[in-house]
């Protein structure tokens, strides 16, 4: 009468599905805040766009000095790149980020090592 595959699925993956607990509409709700919510670091790069939009700042490379860490480059008011360029290898990262009026800015491991303009 019954294919034992599908009398299987009936008596054993059937039962577990049922098992599974079901969220309540208030936890449904604190799961979908929690997955919308941004980082203060998030936010705050994003208040730094819109102020660049709104007020382009020409990168001034007089305020970079080799060995430099990402996290401190991206802090000045300048240092917004317009596309990142990288490269992941057996020994490290690579990076390079493309800023307007043609300047580079080459980092290896989050370090920059150099630029061109």
């Amino acid at each position: 009468m019954f294919n034992s595959k599908i009398l299987f699925f009936l008596l054993t993956i059937l039962p577990l599905s049922a098992q599974v607990p079901q969220l309540t509409d208030k936890q449904m709700a604190a799961c979908k805040r929690e997955r919308n919510r941004k980082s203060p670091e998030d936010i705050k790069y994003e208040k730094r766009i819109k102020a660049f939009v709104r007020h382009p700042i020409s990168p001034n490379v007089a305020d970079l000095l080799i060995g430099m860490t990402s996290a401190q480059v991206i802090d000045l008011p300048w240092a917004i790149p317009n596309k990142v360029n990288r490269c992941t290898y057996s020994n490290g990262t690579t990076e390079q980020w493309c800023f307007d009026k043609n300047v580079y800015l080459y980092f290896r491991n989050g370090v920059l090592e150099s630029w061109q303009n």
